[in-house]
């Protein structure tokens, strides 16, 4: 092969490979030697066989009509695992055979998807009870829309003109419907050269019907038709027009009717001032809540802390070692309050991961706390899309929960999520508890979030609350909300700005050589002083640092750590997304999971996406040091 072609063949991103007349390489390009995960010159003399294998090959047999015939051969074939699909071209010469193989996986799936819409979209237009028509334009001499010739028809066509596909296909509008073309094709023709729609009514003397029909064009050349059958509706407009007294009665059911809705809109704008004054009192209660919590816990254990650290100069050395204990006693005390408080105001685990982990921790937690045990189904596809009803829903969860801890006198309850009828989910607290009089119960809540504001929130969405509970028979409360559903994600991956075939590999840690750590946390001030920790030991050296989960994906793939103290809850892509992204790319790195978070809540999600510890950060420093020694050494 000349220089000149060798270059070509060089910078072509398919994979060509040439052969001798036995099947053995004599060239491969990059891509070639990529796919099988070696260099080029690596290839050479190997058997193309052996490197590429396929399932279910065709290749001795294209190749030996290439060779024998010398004429070129084209195949599609697929890896043995069948997860890419290839289309290889070979190209007989004196010396051998070229083979280029071109990746189609893409484009086959593409066509899969496209075949799959279109029988879709075709069941639909089946199922639909509007007569459907789709048809190519017939154009004159001049180029000018004629006629109209029909390539599907759906069954309601059949049903209304008695006209199944196989006769309708193929032939023009004034073939199939003589006595509805003179209305049609200016319809048409008006549909066909403007582009626009057009809606007109057209009668069938012949049939005794009226039709409505929606003309439309779809592109150039073609056009569809939607028609109803609207003959009853005639005959009650032409009934409307003969009886006045009818017309004066709709009047007053109309008049009525506005009534109703004025009346009902301003109870709703009642209801709604009521739910702003609620929500506002609600706001201020919070406020006042969180003041107190910081000023009797919070602010008290940092002023002790701060009142040892100043004692701490005077403090003599036999005595430092348990000062130091008692402050970090107090800090972490602190630390705990601060979790505490936050997991009340909005628990991660409901925005990392959902409302169905969200009510999981919920359950749990009201069991530590007060002793409810708590049956949970939910659903699977039951995720609503938007936070807001994630957070709602959450909330009344727990309201209605607490009212079972307040009023049931039991100690076991149930709690389900389950998409209801089409557009709804239904949320369901049930106990078999004293119950009561459902018609006369008192839907405030002094906490601002009772079944009152669930109630007029739902209303005013589109949803209800329907309550079943008699005198010593147990209570049911089951939430309508009208929510759209969140179609499950793929894990998101970050792919590499380069192939990866192009970036060296770092090392991996050796004995007598330093721990190279990367530490990912959104807080500046913590990894500045875990990086100083960890600097103290001459075993471990901090080789970098992220504020995101997507920085730290970047800086993983320039600096190869051995070990990643990987934070959950940051900005742009958080903990559990970035560790899934570099153990994909780089399963030998070990990552950590440091986070405040209640080990329960996230320790799982951060192991399945590849973490091999889960720390806390108020973890003593020689325990931290310790994991990170072990993971590393074994």
């Amino acid at each position: 092969m000349s220089p000149k072609s060798a270059e070509i063949l060089r910078r072509i991103s398919d994979q060509i490979v040439a052969v001798d007349h036995a099947g053995m390489v004599t060239y491969a390009n990059e891509p070639a030697a990529l796919f099988v995960g070696t260099k080029p010159a690596d290839l050479i003399g190997g058997s193309y066989l052996e490197l590429f294998p396929a399932k279910g090959t065709k290749f001795e047999d294209k190749f030996r009509l290439a060779v024998e015939g010398q004429v070129p051969a084209v195949y599609e074939t697929s890896e043995a695992n069948g997860s890419r699909r290839f289309e290889v071209s070979l190209y007989p010469s004196r010396d051998g055979v070229t083979i280029w193989r071109k990746d189609i996986t893409s484009r086959r799936s593409s066509e899969a998807a496209s075949k799959e819409r279109a029988d879709r979209l075709w069941k639909v237009l089946n199922l639909m009870n509007e007569a459907f028509g789709l048809c190519e334009v017939v154009a004159d001499a001049s180029g000018s829309p004629a006629d109209y010739r029909f390539l599907e028809v759906n069954q309601a066509f059949t049903v209304l003109t008695g006209l199944s596909q196989e006769a309708a296909s193929g032939r023009t509008l004034t073939e199939l419907l003589p006595h509805l073309k003179d209305q049609w094709l200016d319809c048409f023709r008006r549909a066909s050269v403007t582009g626009d729609p057009v809606r007109f009514q057209s009668q069938d003397p012949a049939a005794g019907r009226w039709y409505e029909v929606f003309a439309y064009s779809v592109g150039p050349g073609h056009l569809a038709h939607l028609f109803i059958d609207v003959s009853e509706t005639k005959k009650k407009e032409t009934a409307l027009q003969q009886h006045e007294q009818t017309l004066r009665e709709l009047n007053e059911n109309l008049e009525r009717r506005v009534a109703e809705r004025t009346d009902l809109a301003e109870r709703r704008a009642f209801e709604l001032r009521q739910l702003v004054e609620e929500l506002g009192h609600t706001e201020q209660r919070t406020r006042m809540n969180l003041a107190q919590t910081l000023h009797d816990r919070l602010q008290q254990l940092l002023v002790a802390a701060k009142f040892r650290v100043r004692g701490l100069p005077y403090t003599s050395a036999s005595e430092l070692v348990e000062k130091t204990r008692q402050l970090e006693g107090l800090i972490n005390e602190a630390i705990d309050e601060a979790r505490s408080l936050a997991l009340d105001l909005s628990p991660p685990v409901l925005q990392e991961r959902g409302l169905a982990a969200g009510l999981k921790w919920l359950c749990r937690r009201l069991e530590e706390e007060h002793g409810l045990k708590i049956r949970l189904r939910t659903e699977a596809g039951s995720e609503p899309a938007t936070e807001d009803m994630k957070l709602f829903l959450f909330q009344a969860a727990r309201e209605l929960l607490l009212n079972v801890v307040n009023h049931s006198g039991v100690s076991e309850a149930e709690l389900t999520l389950e998409r209801g009828i089409p557009g709804y989910l239904f949320l369901t607290v049930k106990d078999q508890g004293t119950g009561f009089d459902a018609s006369k119960v008192i839907v405030r809540s002094p906490t601002g979030f009772g079944l009152f504001n669930i109630q007029q929130r739902l209303e005013l969405l589109g949803g209800s609350v329907t309550i079943y509970s008699t005198a010593g028979g147990g209570c049911e409360v089951r939430l309508s909300a009208p929510v759209t559903l969140r179609a499950a994600i793929p894990p998101r991956i970050l792919q590499p700005s380069e192939q990866r075939g192009s970036r060296e590999q770092q090392p991996a840690n050796s004995a007598g050589q330093p721990i190279r750590v990367m530490i990912v946390d959104d807080h500046e001030i913590l990894r500045e002083g875990l990086a100083n920790l960890l600097e103290s030991n001459s075993q471990i050296e901090v080789v970098g640092a992220a504020g995101d989960g997507a920085v730290a994906v970047e800086e993983a793939r320039k600096l190869r750590p051995d070990v990643i103290l990987m934070d959950i809850t940051m900005p742009t892509m958080n903990g559990i997304e970035a560790t899934r992204s570099i153990k994909s790319e780089m399963p030998d790195c070990r990552i950590i999971a440091l986070s405040m978070h209640e080990r329960e809540d996230m320790e799982q999600a951060m192991r399945e996406a590849g973490a091999i510890a889960y720390v806390s950060k108020d973890v003593p420093w020689d325990e931290l040091n310790s994991v990170i020694q072990r993971i590393v050494t074994g």
